[in-house]
């Protein structure tokens, strides 16, 4: 009785964040950036780490058994691909400044003052110009004016609406000032001052932005919601200016609530934003069909973790269609998308074990990416080498071993060479891909072969849990879980066992908080453990008691996975081994 694998990783379909920007990017350039102090700096500092990288690197080639020297590597790796995202953060939000400053009323004299030094790319002194201890004063003052000087109401309002702009510039220039240490602390309190001052739509949505992109979730979805609250008022008499940025903040909305697996509310978010999408690409839909076809997408995410396919399937296909045609007029934004859907799709009938079909789609889209991958490496390749992990598993999936390996170890080979130059971003892809080619080696009993790429999936995960525990501990029980199998059919079995008990023990603690994720990978490692016990170390009560545990994991599941499926029949084989019958069996679960 062959274990199951549970290592064939696929990619399927992360929520789509996009959907329109609340405020409309222009092409504002501003001209001093490079020269600005933080952008040398950055620039000074992403260097030296490149140094002390490539330095790291000769001393790993040299004492490749040193383990801290790889901890180190990754250490640096770490801090720079940080260095870099806050130096094009400092770029998107520099243009989205401006922006800001174009659009609001510069009515004092600070604001003036601060946008002359935005400017010239001196941006620790335009903050210095929104002395915070100084506007909070004012604010005080401003706030008690409004309570008690019922004859300057008007005069209050405009005043509080400028310090709500002050306040909500400094907040975003704070957000930008990477050599703060407290910045997240000093952003939120900026941003707090000027919802105190008067409370919009620019001003929670902006916050709430931030705030997610911080992985502040839950007063992210406070914020959204309250700004939800407002455009739904605001809808009312100015629907044209308002209804694109409502399906914005329903669209941010439903992402969150999917996060949190809170499918029914995700849902609900979804379907009013894909109503409103849906209703301004009738009016005008050159502006507004890729946001529709973003809606559709992320609606079809939702069916697909519900294990809903047809339901997913019509979502794909709309968005899918919707995306070709874009193409037509915009090949170079678009065809990113059309792959991406492609590959959703793709996974989704091979879960249907529909493989033809999987295969056609998978394959058109690794097409698109290899052409995109041919002018943009950088960008494209690491979704090459997902398309072609995914392909290479539909091959396992059909018994086709030798292409299946062609596909994997290609996809291993791109992701070693983009790990070699990142090795904190691409280590995670390495360890997947070095999964699934053990999960296939152990499919053509190569057990020796299999058992070394486990074991090398294994310490990379080992090594990335000390960074990310949380992230990376559901990977640790899967190559667990594989690299018990080989240590079973190696006859190992004492090493099998605590292998498998180990995996079993992270998966029962990841599905009390996961359920919906995390029970079938329950009933992988409990159906083999019940199969260990008949095969290996005969012993009926135990063997017995990891197949109820097994069945009451995977039944749940039985209609939509078919992981879920092959763990039933197998249980099924393992009673009727021991001489009981399967539906009496059945019947004890209740």
């Amino acid at each position: 009785m062959t274990p199951i694998t549970d290592s064939k990783n696929v990619n399927t379909g992360n929520v789509n964040t996009a959907g329109g920007a609340f405020i409309q990017a222009d092409n504002t350039i501003i001209n001093n950036l490079k020269e600005a102090a933080q952008y040398k700096t950055l620039e000074a500092e992403i260097q030296k780490l490149n140094e002390r990288f490539e330095k790291t690197k000769e001393r790993i080639e040299k004492y490749p058994d040193e383990v801290d020297f790889k901890v180190e590597l990754l250490e640096i790796d770490q801090e720079r691909s940080q260095k870099e995202k806050d130096l094009e953060t400092l770029k998107q939000e520099v243009l989205k400044l401006a922006e800001e400053f174009s659009r609001i009323p510069i009515n004092t004299e600070r604001l003036r003052l601060a946008k002359q030094h935005f400017d010239k790319g001196e941006f620790k002194e335009a903050s210095a110009v929104l002395d915070s201890e100084i506007m909070s004063t004012e604010l005080d003052t401003l706030l008690i004016q409004k309570e008690n000087i019922q004859q300057k109401a008007t005069e209050n309002k405009s005043k509080l609406s400028d310090k709500a702009n002050e306040y909500l510039i400094l907040a975003r220039l704070t957000a930008i000032n990477f050599d703060l240490f407290d910045r997240f602390e000093k952003t939120r309190e900026y941003y707090e001052q000027s919802l105190r001052a008067e409370r919009t739509t620019e001003n929670l949505f902006q916050y709430a932005n931030f705030l997610l992109d911080s992985n502040e979730y839950r007063r992210a979805q406070e914020l959204f919601e309250e700004t939800l609250i407002v455009l739904r008022k605001l809808v009312k008499t100015k629907p044209q200016m308002y209804l694109s940025n409502m399906a914005t903040v329903l669209n941010k909305l439903g992402n969150l609530f999917l996060q949190n697996n809170e499918f029914d509310n995700a849902q609900q978010m979804y379907e009013e934003s894909l109503a409103i999408r849906s209703k301004l690409t009738e009016i005008n839909p050159q502006a507004y069909r890729s946001h529709q076809a973003t809606t559709l997408s992320n609606l079809g995410n939702l069916h697909s973790q519900k294990n809903e396919f047809e339901k997913a399937q019509q979502l794909y296909e709309k968005a899918l269609a919707i995306r070709r045609k874009l193409v037509e007029i915009n090949p170079q934004t678009y065809l990113p998308d059309v792959a991406i859907t492609l590959s959703s799709l793709g996974i989704l009938h091979q879960a249907k074990n529909e493989f033809e079909r999987a295969q056609k789609l998978l394959e058109e889209a690794l097409d698109i990416q290899r052409k995109l991958g041919g002018t943009n490496p950088q960008t494209y390749l690491p979704d090459v080498a997902i398309t072609l992990s995914n392909l290479g598993i539909l091959h396992q999936a059909k018994n086709e071993f030798e292409r299946a390996q062609k596909l994997l170890e290609e996809a291993l080979d791109i992701i070693q060479i983009l790990a070699g130059a990142s090795p904190h971003t691409y280590l995670p892809d390495v360890a997947i891909t070095l999964s699934n080619l053990g999960s296939l080696h152990i499919d053509m009993e190569q057990i020796d072969i299999a058992q070394k790429f486990c074991e090398e999936a294994l310490q990379i995960y080992q090594l990335l849990t000390k960074k990310n525990h949380q992230a990376y501990l559901p990977h640790v029980a899967l190559n667990l879980n594989n690299l018990a199998n080989c240590k079973i059919v190696s006859n190992n079995f004492s090493e099998g066992e605590r292998l498998y008990v180990e995996a079993l023990q992270i998966r029962r603690k990841l599905a009390k908080i996961n359920p919906q994720t995390y029970l079938p990978y329950v009933a992988t490692t409990a159906v083999n453990l019940s199969a260990f016990f008949l095969q290996s170390i005969p012993d009926k009560e135990k063997s017995l008691a990891y197949a109820k545990e097994a069945l009451t994991s995977a039944m749940p599941f039985i209609a939509q996975l078919g992981l879920a499926q092959r763990i039933v029949n197998t249980i099924r084989k393992i009673v009727q081994a021991w001489g009981e019958d399967f539906e009496e069996f059945m019947k004890s679960l209740d």
